[in-house]
């Protein structure tokens, strides 16, 4: 079933609404203008682990917002988000589709990274929440878990695109690439990444650090123009976005200085 008429509505609001608590910790030294994850985060949700072995992520999965899936053929839609910062900043609702970690800043030969998100379809709905069939609603990026060195480096990542074909791009990784720094990992033109099979740095960074490379898509978002005052935004101002059956919902941030704001509010999801 899905929600199609206001009764639908009002029935998920008043039946089966599940309000969410979020009070996430804030992310220091950013950079202005870039983005960071809120999956390191301590607070609630609680603070997700950093990855080793590609996987995929799930509606259980600590890191997550915690929801309780849908029975008797219901959705679930994102109905409403409230959210104050600690910083002026928007806040990005992401689905957490697969993960991996533990490449190393210092080698200079290529790392696998073998997160395949085709193969990896039939896994926790990751055909239904990836959406597009073309792959073009993934967004792909760099994630730091621990600080790498001071050395910038050029990431040569080897892709395979939406028609099998085995691509090449490059990310520039910044010096010091900070603790829940992301870094978008940007296609050929025409191209979509449906899986990320290698990286190869131009130099080492001097630290090995750890960072991985993450799958996501974004479900909603919303702008705390002012510090320390809360913003709602409701179903109409969302658009009342579908949270397909096990995703793994985590909050990612627009900086607009070099941090990324304590986050305070409640998510609050309808089904029917």
């Amino acid at each position: 079933m899905a929600i199609s008429t206001v009764d639908g509505l009002l029935a998920g609001f008043t039946g089966k609404r599940q309000k969410l608590p979020i009070a996430k910790g804030g992310l220091s030294t950013m950079v202005t203008g870039g983005n960071g994850s809120y999956w390191r985060s301590t607070g609630a949700p609680g603070q997700g682990a950093i990855p080793a072995a590609p996987a995929t992520c799930n509606a259980a999965t600590l890191g997550g917002v915690p929801y309780t899936l849908p029975t008797g053929g219901d959705s679930t839609y994102l109905a409403r988000l409230m959210l104050g910062s600690t910083v002026a900043q928007t806040t990005e609702v992401h689905d957490r589709l697969a993960h991996m970690g533990g490449l190393n800043g210092t080698l200079t030969t290529a790392q696998t990274v073998g997160l395949d998100l085709n193969a990896l379809a039939g896994t926790d709905n990751i055909g239904q929440r990836k959406g597009r069939s073309d792959w073009g609603t993934v967004q792909w990026w760099l994630e730091g878990y621990t600080q790498l060195g001071t050395a910038g480096a050029t990431a040569t990542v080897n892709y395979t695109n939406q028609l099998g074909v085995a691509q090449v791009t490059t990310v520039s990784i910044p010096a010091n690439f900070r603790v829940s720094a992301l870094l978008p990992i940007t296609p050929l033109p025409g191209d979509n990444i449906r899986s990320v099979d290698s990286i190869t740095l131009s130099v080492t960074t001097g630290a090995a650090g750890n960072f991985g490379v993450t799958a996501t898509i974004q479900r909603s978002e919303i702008s705390c123009f002012t510090a320390n005052i809360g913003t709602l935004y409701d179903w109409t101002q969302l658009g009342l976005p579908p949270i397909y059956d096990n995703s793994c919902l985590f909050f990612v941030s627009n900086n607009s200085t070099t941090s990324a704001g304590t986050l305070n509010g409640a998510i609050t999801l309808i089904q029917g």
